[in-house]
């Protein structure tokens, strides 16, 4: 036996034990809500980020046991206080890299101003200075916004929904949020998405999914590693490009 394995490759060897030596977990997740991207329905993590994450773990063997939601501040430090935790589709940017391990990435989605079509000429007299301009606390469009206009007062918005309500209602002037999203949850509200309009897209983010610091680097090379094959597989049979397919028009 020991002859047999000194002809066995070393690469082959170090696959052999980072499989072996990633033991099966269970995870909780703490996740807001931007759908399609992500959502929970019936307790189950939905949309583009819970069926990736549900062939990830199909195929890695470890299991979810929780799904929670929560405002997104409250997941992402959820997600850094407790072990076995992950937040799916998060934009990952030089701020947060240290806090969490990373897999992905999973998408990448646009984001920029959101207006009112029937407030754009009242806006336009408006110095751009008093213009109310509305986010979702500690999100990536947030983040963008204030580094490209530091000199801009944001009003922080504890959750996505509460963004659009108050969009609607003219509390705020201006919506800095993913584009995709921000159209599907206007018309969760009942709203017409044709009485709104990007203003300015002002830039993309990846995203991927966080993991807890104390998540194994060979579990977090299993997530990568089943990932980039579901990429990799041929066109007839791409889970990946068949789940993008359901919620997004062109496929990938």
């Amino acid at each position: 036996m020991l002859k047999m394995l000194r002809h066995i490759p070393a690469a082959i060897m170090v696959l052999l034990f980072t499989v072996s030596s990633a033991q099966a977990e269970a995870f909780t997740v703490f996740t807001n809500t931007v759908p399609p991207i992500k959502f929970v329905e019936n307790n189950r993590l939905k949309g583009v980020a819970g069926e990736i994450l549900d062939a990830l773990l199909r195929r890695t063997n470890h299991s979810v046991d929780t799904v929670i939601a929560l405002p997104l501040k409250t997941a992402y430090e959820q997600v850094r206080q407790t072990k076995n935790s992950i937040c799916p589709a998060l934009g990952r940017t030089p701020q947060r890299e240290k806090h969490f391990k990373w897999v992905g990435p999973v998408y990448s989605t646009r984001f920029g101003l959101i207006v009112k079509k029937s407030r754009l000429e009242e806006l336009k007299s408006v110095n751009s200075s008093d213009l109310i301009v509305g986010s979702v606390a500690q999100s990536v469009p947030e983040q963008k916004y204030r580094k490209q206009f530091p000199s801009k007062k944001v009003r922080q918005i504890p959750t996505t929904d509460q963004a659009i309500r108050q969009l609607a209602g003219n509390t705020i002037d201006v919506l800095v949020f993913a584009l995709t999203p921000a159209f599907h949850l206007i018309a969760h509200e009942g709203l017409d998405p044709h009485d709104y309009v990007v203003l300015n897209e002002i830039d993309s983010v990846d995203l991927y999914i966080a993991f807890n610091l104390h998540t194994s680097d060979q579990t977090i090379q299993q997530f990568q590693d089943a990932l980039e094959d579901m990429k990799r597989s041929d066109d007839n049979d791409n889970e990946y490009k068949r789940i993008i397919s359901r919620y997004f028009v062109p496929s990938l």
